[in-house]
Parts: structure tokens; C-alpha cells; sequence
């Protein structure tokens, strides 16, 4: 069970899924999924608190289709999708709905305790990118100006206020928000 607040949503325990705090990071990583402006057609894993979603919406896409498996997450999701023509809903766990993704223009992962992590980054993203390429930005290994798995077209260092018994995953005042061009054939 999750507990929500104007600034956050956790779990039982305490855990912070999602702050308010990520809200410009969130900005930045939208800023690049969105890059193809009103022809892209934009996926989303994690809806949260929806801040990312608002921003992608904000750019207007062609189709913006969110992924949620939380079933009290999914209840604000409807809510907030009423209005929004351009809008799918993917309910449940992304790796057990692979066969109701496409390909994209633009991809946004942010998944709390996502076991299947690796597999996303190491496999399905060149599945769903296109051949044109897909601009991807992933919440993972934020702390450092460089990641694991992906050489970035761009690093963005920002600085996020934030009160880190709030954010025990991320005990620096600095996120990096790693750029990337994906394309079928790149892995």
C-alpha cells in the first residue's frame, strides 16, 4: 500500500517512490523524449505522480502511451488521462505487456524497484526504438556523468533542492539526466 501527499508518494515502510523534488529533472528528461515535438509518439513506464507526464503532454505529442502496474497509482492515471485524447493507458508490469508496445519516437523509463531493469536497458529498448532513432532518457545511475550501459548524445548536470532523509536514493544535491539516441542496432 503507497501513501500520497501533495509532495511525494511512498511505501508503507517509508520508502520514497516518487518526490516533488524530481520535478525539474523530470522537465529536462521530457524536454528530450519529446525532441520530435507533435509527430513523436511518446512511451511512458511509471506514471508516479505524473509530473513527467504533464510535461510530455505539454509538447503535444502524436500518442503518449503510460505504463503503470500499481493499481492505486492507475486510479489517479484514469483521472488524470479523462481529457487527453492523444493518451493510452498500459495497465500492469511493461514486461508482461511487451506485445502492446509499438516502436517509438520518444521513450521516458521511471520504475521504483523494477526487477527487470536490466533487461530494459541490455534488450527491450532497441525492441521498441525506432529505425529513425528514439530519444530515451531513464531514471538509473543519476549520480554520475557517466552511465553503464549507453554512451549519452548529451549530459545534463542539474541541481535539485532536496531534503535527503526524503530521497535516501540519491545522497548528492547534483542529478545527471543522461541524454540518449537509441536505434534498433545500436545495442
Amino acid at each position: 500500500m503507497l501513501s500520497f501527499d501533495e509532495n511525494s508518494i511512498r511505501t508503507e515502510n517509508g520508502s520514497v517512490v516518487m518526490h516533488s523534488w524530481e520535478t525539474p529533472v523530470m522537465q529536462e528528461m521530457c524536454k528530450w523524449v519529446c525532441k520530435r515535438g507533435a509527430k513523436a509518439d511518446v512511451l511512458e513506464i511509471g506514471f508516479g505522480m505524473g509530473i513527467a507526464s504533464d510535461f510530455i503532454q505539454s509538447h503535444r505529442p502524436n500518442s503518449h502511451t503510460i505504463c503503470e502496474s500499481d493499481p492505486e497509482v492507475l486510479v489517479n492515471l484514469k483521472e488524470w488521462s479523462k481529457d487527453k485524447s492523444n493518451v493510452t493507458i498500459v495497465e500492469g508490469d511493461w514486461y508482461k505487456n511487451l506485445d502492446k508496445f509499438t516502436t517509438y519516437h520518444g521513450i521516458l523509463f521511471d520504475t521504483f524497484a523494477d526487477m527487470n531493469i536490466e533487461k530494459f536497458k541490455k534488450e527491450i529498448v532497441y525492441t521498441l526504438s525506432k529505425d529513425i532513432g528514439t530519444h530515451f532518457c531513464i531514471w538509473d545511475n543519476m549520480t554520475s556523468d557517466v552511465h553503464p550501459n549507453f554512451k549519452p548524445e548529451s549530459t545534463k548536470k542539474l541541481f535539485v533542492e532536496k531534503d535527503t532523509k526524503d530521497s535516501p536514493y540519491v545522497d548528492t544535491d547534483y542529478v545527471y539526466v543522461h541524454k540518449m539516441l537509441i536505434t534498433p542496432t545500436s545495442n
